[in-house]
């Protein structure tokens, strides 16, 4: 059975500046489509069911299978980046189809994405109409949720699993696509040959006409299933948010209870007396989660001068609560030679020597997405010089 294809995607062009944007976002939340690109094409009948932001698509692994629109791989002839979630059902030894960009198995350019049940590996496969073969072969995580991202660049092929780039390949001339190739999941045209149809929830599925950076990709994570928050410190007395990612888990279970709010919740609130590691386990459908995070506690009369605390995480929302990230304890600094913070690559994005001044989450105008930023400070305690380094997360 063929029918529309019914899950929301939306279309950006090129942004004021002329670069090349986002082409594809498929949300999947209340399975309907409309697109300046065309109709996709959906086989079988998938059912929607909880996804990572929403909604997710749900394939049976026997007739289910998804086509993008026709046109879309008439903007994928230089650099793109494919983007997607996916939490797989399927058992047995045999080689999954997950997605795949082309027409024609073995007799034309195509690009394969696979699950090889027996090894329990993902194996990207890259043939081209003149011969040539490449692949990466990397091993499934046990995760309900991961994530996988395809990045062309030139004639680099980079496979992102879970935000790490697990597997590149250089080849010899750009791979080129027929007209009619098809950018599909569970569609691929080697399902006829060798492949079985994959079985579990598509979510988030992106398509752009340029190569993403890490950085990016890594902005742009959704946590499935995963803390948030990481290790931290607070004074005795203070709270904590230890905050929950995307997840269509059901039920939650904190350990120890001592110093939460509501142990059975995603998200909690803590305020242990003494330092305390947390683990807090999730179960959706039969596939569980695990979790830890640490929260250390000082007494802030005891504080020595090489004890200078700044906070896991921030949350720069405008709600007046955790909104600038700061130092702690400011008050045992005689002076600040710098306070700087930086994203993961280094770049600089702010600096102070003002001791009571943090930053705001802005970056040339701009807010910052949530990901992983690092802190460099220099100050004077007591006539000596200390150096402190860590790293914090910026929450939405």
């Amino acid at each position: 059975m063929i029918k529309p294809l019914s899950f929301f995607i939306a279309i950006l062009f090129l942004l004021p500046n002329g670069s090349k944007a986002q082409i594809l976002s498929a949300t999947m939340d209340d399975c309907a489509v409309n697109t300046a690109l065309g109709m996709g094409t959906v086989y079988g009948s998938p059912e929607c069911e909880c996804g990572l932001s929403g909604q997710s698509m749900y394939l049976d692994g026997n007739d289910d299978g998804l086509d993008m629109p026709d046109t879309l791989m008439s903007y994928l002839d230089m650099d793109f980046t494919v983007d997607f979630y996916f939490d797989s059902d399927n058992t047995g030894t045999g080689l999954v189809d997950i997605f795949s960009m082309g027409n024609q198995c073995g007799l034309d350019s195509l690009i394969t994405f696979k699950h090889l049940l027996s090894t329990n590996e993902l194996i990207l496969e890259l043939f081209n109409i003149n011969g040539d073969y490449y692949s990466i072969r990397y091993k499934l995580p046990t995760l309900c949720w991961n994530r996988a991202t395809l990045v062309k660049s030139r004639l680099n092929y980079i496979l992102y699993i879970n935000n790490e780039a697990v597997g590149t390949v250089i080849t010899s001339q750009n791979i080129p696509f027929a007209r009619n190739a098809k950018l599909s999941f569970a569609n691929s045209p080697c399902l006829a040959l060798s492949d079985d149809r994959f079985k579990g929830r598509i979510d988030e599925i992106n398509v752009y006409d340029r190569a993403l950076s890490e950085r990016e990709i890594v902005q742009s994570y959704l946590f499935p299933d995963r803390l948030i928050s990481q290790d931290t410190t607070i004074y005795q007395g203070d709270f904590a948010p230890l905050i929950y990612g995307s997840t269509c888990a059901n039920n939650f279970s904190w350990t120890p209870v001592i110093g939460l709010d509501n142990p059975n919740n995603a998200s909690v609130v803590a305020n242990p007396e003494l330092t305390t590691t947390y683990t807090v386990r999730s179960n959706d459908n039969g596939c569980e989660s695990v979790n830890t995070v640490t929260v250390f506690v000082v007494n802030k009369d005891s504080l020595e001068c090489s004890q200078l605390l700044l906070p896991g995480a921030f949350t720069p929302n405008g709600d007046g609560l955790n909104d600038q990230y700061e130092i702690s304890n400011a008050f045992i600094i005689e002076n600040l030679s710098s306070f700087e913070i930086l994203d993961r690559w280094g770049e600089l994005l702010f600096t102070t020597t003002q001791k009571d001044e943090g930053w705001d989450g802005i970056y040339k105008g701009k807010t910052c997405e949530p990901a992983t930023y690092v802190y460099r400070v220099s100050y004077q305690c007591r006539g000596q010089v200390f150096k402190k380094m860590g790293s914090f997360v910026l929450l939405k």
